[in-house]
This record gives structure tokens, C-alpha cells and sequence, in this order.
């Protein structure tokens, strides 16, 4: 932490005076000031201090103690949007996001607290939320490749995601079971964000060429190696053909591979290294 924040801008999330605390060792080592937010829960309910609790409160005001550590705002992700029902209830969880943040600043403000951030995080909720006067920050990480938890949740049709994985056709046993060479290793096991299991199979089948799905197919199971897909009897996919998948979550699947390729009107015009896989 201490090489990072002398070459890049490190922020720092809390929500714990533990958390402020532990920073206390590395206190003497901080040449530029690190950013600090608190972390706080608009519904999720993993991490993050209720809204408008004391403990926040305390916890900020443990911060304005030390000199190497700066108050910059607060944080939020509304993740329990992945198990909205429809659209109505996507814009009410995005609404509340803001909403929540807003009004925990305000009350920060009036005890002379000064809150510069106010930054929400959620790829679905962000074209509601971003909308909330006093929101600073929107965080919608997904939007770069999309996937099929987006199209599910009616965020964006099914030719606004920009990530797939090509497979192709190793065996088809019987008429209505296709055998494809991605397993688990390549589209990861999700089927809803946080453990909700909303979507049916693991990922959406397309035509390679056109993008459009294929009716008909679903990619019931994945062992480590092998997808097997459902489908229609007078399907015409044969061994060697190849096909195209939206992975459920885009953000998993990326992590699966070393590199992936760009392409451009049909042709490859670039390499992209993951480097978080470093």
C-alpha cells in the first residue's frame, strides 16, 4: 500500500474502527495523504455502517485524527439490484441509493463534517442513481462489456454486450444433447450476481456471425472442460461448428483468461493483457 500511494491515487474504504486503526502502522511511511470513504450499506447488506448511524460518525471523526489519512466522502454499492423482479424495482433500488447517500452527507454536513465524495456503484442502478442531485460519483463497472445478468434485468439488449466466448461443437451423443468445448474454466459458474441464481443456464447461445440468440438451446450444465446444451432435435449444429456465448458475468468470465482479443468489423485488431492476473 505504502509503494502504491507514492506512484498512483489510492482511496481507502472503511467501515469499522478497526479498519482505521490498522492503518495506524503504516502512518509514518504515507508521504501523500491516503483518501479515506466510508463504506456504507443501502440494501445489500454485506459491508458498510447503516445509514445515518453514530458509528459513521465516530469512524470519521477517528479519521480527522491522523494526519496521513484524508475524509473524502462516502461509498455505497447497491448490489441486491441483481435480484430485482422488474424494471420498476431496478429504477426504485437505484433511486434509493442516491437518495440514502445524499441524505447520510447532508447529516454529516450539519455535525461540520465535510463530505467532498458521494459515489454509488452499480451497473444497473446507474442510470437512476447518477441522476440524484448531490451524487458525485457513479461507479458502474459492468457497462464496459455487459453480459447476460444486464439483459435479464432489461439494462441493455442483447446486441449491447461487446463480450463473448467462442466454443466449438465437439460431440453431439444424441440428437438433443450438444457437447461444446467450454466448461466451468471458461464461463465460470455464476447464474445471477451475489448468489442469486436467476438465469437459466450458463450463458446465452448466439449464431458466431450474426449475434442473434439460437432459439432453443440452453447450456445446462458445465463440468471443468465441457458445456452441455440442451437442445432441439432438428437443430442444425454439428461437430466443428462454432459458436458464440455472453457469458452470465462478464466481469468473472474476463478473469478466466491470460488475454482477450478485440475485434473490429469481423477482424482482430488488437490484443488486451489482463493485467490483474499479474
Amino acid at each position: 500500500l505504502v509503494e502504491l500511494n507514492a506512484s498512483a491515487k489510492i482511496s481507502i474504504l472503511v467501515d469499522s474502527l478497526e479498519g482505521v486503526l490498522a492503518l495506524k502502522s503504516i502512518g509514518a511511511r504515507i508521504s501523500n495523504p491516503l483518501d479515506v470513504l466510508l463504506k456504507v450499506n443501502t440494501g445489500l447488506n454485506r459491508c458498510g455502517v447503516e445509514p445515518g448511524s453514530e458509528k459513521g460518525v465516530e469512524i470519521i471523526r477517528t479519521v480527522l485524527q491522523y494526519p496521513f489519512l484524508k475524509f473524502k466522502g462516502l461509498l455505497t454499492h447497491a448490489g441486491h439490484v441483481y435480484g430485482a423482479a422488474s424494471k420498476e424495482e431496478v429504477k426504485k433500488i437505484g433511486r434509493e441509493e442516491g437518495e440514502i447517500l445524499v441524505d447520510y452527507a447532508e447529516h454529516l454536513r450539519n455535525q461540520d463534517i465535510r463530505v467532498e465524495e458521494v459515489s454509488v456503484g452499480a451497473t444497473p442502478t446507474v442510470y437512476h442513481s447518477a441522476f440524484v442531485p448531490g451524487v458525485t460519483e457513479i461507479r458502474p463497472g459492468n457497462y464496459v462489456f455487459f453480459d447476460a445478468m444486464q439483459i435479464f434485468l432489461g439494462v441493455v439488449p442483447i446486441e449491447k454486450c461487446s463480450l463473448s466466448i467462442l466454443s466449438t461443437v465437439i460431440s453431439r451423443p444424441v440428437p438433443n444433447r450438444i457437447i461444446i468445448d467450454a466448461g466451468s474454466k471458461a464461463l465460470g459458474l455464476d447464474k445471477g450476481a451475489h448468489g442469486t441464481g436467476l438465469l437459466e443456464g450458463y450463458g446465452i447461445i448466439t449464431d458466431l456471425e450474426s449475434r442473434k440468440k439460437i432459439p432453443g438451446l440452453v447450456l445446462t450444465r458445465l463440468s471443468e472442460e465441457h458445456g452441455i446444451i440442451e437442445a432441439p432435435r432438428d437443430n442444425p449444429l454439428k461437430l466443428g461448428d462454432i459458436i458464440r456465448i455472453i457469458p452470465n458475468h462478464a466481469c468473472s468470465a474476463i478473469n478466466m483468461y491470460s488475454h482477450s482479443l478485440v475485434l473490429e468489423n469481423g477482424k482482430i485488431t488488437d490484443r488486451w493483457e489482463l493485467a490483474a492476473r499479474r
